[in-house]
């Protein structure tokens, strides 16, 4: 109630202060006020939906919060006004793989063997170069649900990558089984067959292809076959049809000039029928999303979503490249990817050159901080936390930490007041209610700790490192019978996550 009658006086303020409602909500957004943020922008987008403007911050603000779903069903609904825009495009492609991590992490983590568990993680494997662990996942899948699509082409890719053909081949048989009209099956196991100089044989498979209307090469691989085959009106019918799905495609116009220049008396052939157009069928993400709400261990509505927002972030960021190449935000989008992958070095390059091409950049020396103390360069990330600051005065990460690290260090009093000032920004960060705690641990301050290790348990109650600092708090104010307790607690989750490892 107190929130609705704040967002009602902001809003009746406009009018006074001659301020828009966008205008107040983007104050509010670059004050770190996010939730404030939202309530305005969400009144005023209800007043008038197609404002694009309003949608935009009203995004970021769902997106400061770590509402990630709100955040994409409003930056999917800008995608055609603002498809080339720079900062959409980034912000775009951050929260698609934000969201596609934490859909990955649950995926991974789901007890006992399934399927689709499996397959994701032989992605995992296979796009750090891992194809042994990567084949293996998929051998595991099949054993799970040996009538699965999927898992056999995934192996063939892999196989095909590594020239081992031949074993790419049966798993495409076995896949054509499961999937007879597979889109990549079809293409490969044509490709299969024209590498075998089976021509003819190529020519059915490659037909369900180029009936997809995907890739511009299915349609020279088809007018290959035709042509080898002795058929160069069919092969030269072959190529019109691709000119027409890609009428730009350089590949296919030289080949027609080609073609053409070895059979000048030959007319393309007429098509009997127009062919049947394949789509491939991909679930709804809105139906997906309904499933998890019902059902958050839904494994089939995980693993997809988790592809269509991994697709989502990487079409936006090669849009992005395309828009503004090697802007600020391309660079920014690297490194966070770099980070994340734990390539700590690579992502301080790339943070570096973001800062050099905009050295205004909210967030970018916050990033180049951060990585430089996962790199142990405490001063250097220190420093740069500051300059952060200073640009972001409400940047509650910085002061986090910042905050954080004058903790680890031991200057707790240093520290304590800057974790104070990112609690009073961002209330509901976990973390930050950690390192406070071991802040007044260190402090003397046991009794102002616990409150901070109680939220932090209410929230997450297998928080193993919560449990042990909240005995040390219990023991710090002498209740020895609770601190026994948190204590007990403590061992316990630390057996479970030993026997987990081993295991």
């Amino acid at each position: 109630m107190r929130l609705a009658k704040l967002s009602a006086l902001i809003l009746a303020g406009h009018a006074w202060a001659g301020i828009s409602p966008l205008e107040e909500g983007r104050r509010l957004y670059e004050n770190n006020q996010f939730q404030r943020a939202r309530t305005v922008l969400e009144k005023a987008l209800r007043a008038d939906q197609s404002h694009a403007k309003v949608r935009y911050w009203l995004a970021y603000s769902c997106f400061a919060l770590d509402d990630l779903e709100c955040a994409l069903a409003h930056f999917e609904r800008l995608d055609e006004v603002m498809a080339k825009d720079p900062d959409y495009l980034f912000a775009a492609s951050e929260v698609y793989t934000r969201q596609a991590r934490q859909l990955s992490e649950k995926l991974s983590s789901l007890p006992g063997s399934l399927a689709r568990k499996h397959q994701h993680l032989s992605y995992r494997h296979s796009s750090s170069g891992d194809t042994d662990n990567a084949l293996a996942e998929l051998r595991e899948a099949l054993k799970a649900n040996p009538r699965l699509p999927g898992p056999h082409l995934d192996a063939a890719e892999i196989l095909w990558s590594l020239k081992r053909y031949d074993e790419a081949a049966k798993e495409l048989e076995d896949e054509l089984r499961l999937a007879p009209r597979s889109f990549l099956a079809n293409l490969r196991y044509g490709q299969h067959l024209l590498r075998s100089a089976k021509y003819r044989d190529a020519a059915p498979y490659l037909k369900i292809a180029v009936a997809y209307e995907k890739y511009p090469e299915a349609h020279q691989l088809l007018a290959y076959a035709h042509e080898q085959s002795g058929n160069a009106a069919e092969a030269m019918a072959e190529v019109d049809a691709g000119l027409a799905a890609f009428p730009q495609d350089r590949d296919l116009l030289e080949m027609r000039r080609s073609l053409r220049s070895r059979h000048p008396l030959v007319k393309p052939a007429v098509p009997s029928q127009i062919p049947i157009r394949l789509r491939e069928e991909i679930p709804e993400p809105l139906a997906l999303r309904a499933r998890l709400r019902k059902h958050p261990e839904d494994e089939e509505a995980l693993f997809w979503l988790n592809r269509i927002y991994s697709a989502g972030a990487a079409e936006r960021f090669e849009r992005l490249e395309k828009a503004a190449p090697d802007s600020a935000q391309v660079w920014l989008s690297k490194g966070l990817n770099a980070e994340f992958a734990a390539d700590f070095t690579e992502a301080e390059v790339c943070f570096r050159e973001a800062l050099r091409r905009d050295g205004r950049r909210s967030g970018v020396r916050f990033s180049l901080g951060r990585v430089l103390l996962l790199q142990g360069r405490d001063e250097e990330g220190m420093r740069e936390l500051r300059e952060e600051l200073k640009l972001s005065p409400y940047h509650h990460g910085a002061y986090y930490e910042l905050g954080a690290a004058l903790v680890r260090k031991g200057d707790a009093a240093a520290g304590g007041p800057m974790l104070e000032r990112s609690l009073d920004l961002r209330s509901g960060f976990q973390p930050t209610k950690l390192e406070l705690a071991k802040a007044y641990l260190q402090l003397g301050k046991a009794a102002q700790s616990i409150p901070l290790l109680r939220e932090v348990i209410r929230t997450s109650p297998q928080h193993e490192t919560a449990h042990y600092l909240l005995y040390r708090a219990y023991r710090g104010t002498g209740e020895a019978q609770l601190a026994q307790r948190e204590l007990e607690i403590h061992r316990r989750l630390l057996r479970s996550a030993n026997s987990g490892a081993k295991n």
